[in-house]
Formats: C-alpha cells, structure tokens, sequence
C-alpha cells in the first residue's frame, strides 16, 4: 500500500492567467505532498483539463476513466430490471469490497484502513446519501445533490454490476432525476453505451513528488483500476 494525495480543485483568476501562477500551484501541491511522504499525488480530470496538461508536464501518467451521465432526466431501454431497496451500511461493506479486489483479476484501488474511514469518505458527504441493495449481490451508494443521483460507490458480483448500473439509472429515471456516475473500468464504459448514457472521456493522472518514487508511479498506469466517483473527493 502507498499513501498518496489528491488534488481536488485549482484555478486561476481570469486577470493573473498567463504568469505562471497554477504551475506554481501544482509544485507547491506536489512538496506538500512529499512532506507528508506521499508516493504520488492524484488529479482527476476530463480529457480537455488544463490541470491534466500541467500534470503531464511535470511527468504524469495517466489511467482512462469516464465520467457517465444521462443526456437529461435518466432514461434505459425499457425491460425488467434488477430490484432495489433500502439498506442500512454495516462493516461488512467495505470488507467485501476490499476482498474482491484483492481476487484475481487483481485490481488496484483505495483501500480504507477500517470502517470509520470508509464512511467519512463515502457516507458524511454534504448531500442525502441513500444506500441500496441492487439485486443478489450489489449494494450501492448514491447521494442526492440537486437534481442528479451520484453513484458514488458501488460494489457486487461482476457478473451482476451491469445490471446493477442499468436498475440504478432507471430509478434516477423513474423520479424524473438525472444520473452520473465516474469509473476507471472499461466494463462500466461499454455498459453506459448500450443503456445510451453520456461517457466523457478523463483521466486519474498520477505524478510522483519525489524522483525516488517515479518508476513505482510510473508503473501503476499499467495496473488494472477501480476508482469510483466517492473516492475522488
């Protein structure tokens, strides 16, 4: 396991842009993140981020991910889909999660030391989170922020995760909502193009603060991910 940072926002005001200023930011992001002995800092960026290239000129790799959305109110071909109800969070989530990347196919990840850290990160957010049972083996979490559903986290058999995605977008749909989801996994990419959804194209960039840790970083770009929208920020 590595620690590493996240770069959340960043911007330039209009009338200083031009001087230098967010490549500045960005430096002073990476030595903070050294100091508090970080192998990488990671930024997440659609494919057209002016903070992707300043991470790329400082030496980042980068891994595919999609940001997924409904064009409008969330709509899927219409067909049965996979049952949801209410659940309540238990330890066992997080567990579960962790075991299943940790089987072959290997996948890299977050990993949340316990159960408290998990929940700060996916349960105390600042809008409603409502977590679900979808079908046999899926639960998810999804926060309401305005008139989008946010898939901020979901977990299950492979098997069944398309058809989970599927039942989530249509129950954005049946309360006349929109849906958005973020992922690394080339899986959940295919899925948004059969339900019809919007896949903009991004990127987790990772950089290495410190040149000790460039061929570790360097490596992860070819490792096998799953980065899901709560784990972001």
């Amino acid at each position: 396991m590595h620690r590493v940072s996240v770069l959340v926002a960043g911007a330039t005001l209009p009338g200083e842009r031009g001087r230098g200023c967010y490549a500045r930011i960005l430096q002073a992001a990476l030595a903070r993140s050294a100091l508090r002995g970080c192998t990488a800092a990671l930024g997440f960026v659609t494919a057209d981020n002016a903070t992707g290239r300043g991470l790329l000129r400082l030496g980042a790799v980068g891994v595919a991910s999609a940001y997924i959305a409904s064009p409008g109110v969330a709509r899927t071909h219409a067909g049965a889909t996979l049952r949801l109800w209410g659940a309540m969070t238990t330890d066992r989530w997080p567990a579960r999660a962790s075991a299943r990347l940790a089987r072959p196919p290997l996948q890299a990840g977050f990993h949340y030391p316990d159960f408290s850290a998990w929940a700060s990160q996916m349960l105390d957010r600042p809008h409603h989170v409502q977590p679900l049972r979808v079908g046999t083996t899926c639960r998810a979490l999804v926060e309401s922020v305005e008139e989008t559903d946010r898939l901020q986290w979901l977990d299950g058999d492979p098997r069944e995760r398309a058809a989970a995605i599927r039942a989530l977008a249509a129950h954005a749909h049946h309360r006349r909502r929109q849906f958005f989801m973020y992922s690394t996994r080339c899986e959940d990419l295919a899925t948004a193009h059969r339900l019809g959804l919007l896949a903009r194209p991004g990127c987790m960039m990772m950089v290495a603060p410190e040149a000790r840790h460039e061929a570790t970083v360097r490596n992860w770009a070819a490792l096998s991910w799953d980065v899901q929208s709560g784990d972001r920020m």
